[in-house]
């Protein structure tokens, strides 16, 4: 049986269809542009914690105020900095999760990550 050529086809439709958030190890957090487009241009945003089903709420504002952290622009990426919000809570989980609109706030699953492939090398 002789080469057979591979396509390589980019498949991040995940990535780009879907609002997700990517919670870093180091504390930040970066939106994807769905995710972007549901703060309706916000500038700032109020974060919220639910202890018993591990949920972070996100309500965004076209105004900065005292206690709300400002969203800053890094490489074509929207994202924030909340570690004392992660310490407060003892937040520890990072990776990829989906964005969805819930009680009038857009609201992160801590319990339910996106699962990458991994691939052996």
């Amino acid at each position: 049986m002789g080469f057979e050529k591979f396509e390589y086809k980019r498949n991040n439709a995940l990535w780009t269809n879907v609002p997700i958030v990517n919670i870093m190890k180091s504390g930040h957090f970066i939106f994807n542009t769905k995710t972007v487009a549901m703060f309706e241009d916000g500038l700032s945003i109020e974060l919220y914690f639910d202890r018993e089903k591990r949920k972070i709420g996100i309500k965004s504002f076209k105004d900065k105020k005292l206690g709300r952290y400002t969203i800053t622009t890094a490489r074509y990426q929207r994202q924030i900095c909340p570690i004392s919000f992660l310490n407060h809570y003892e937040i520890t989980e990072n990776g990829h999760y989906r964005v969805k609109l819930e009680e009038g706030m857009l609201v992160i699953n801590l319990t339910a990550p996106i699962k990458a492939r991994k691939y052996k090398i």
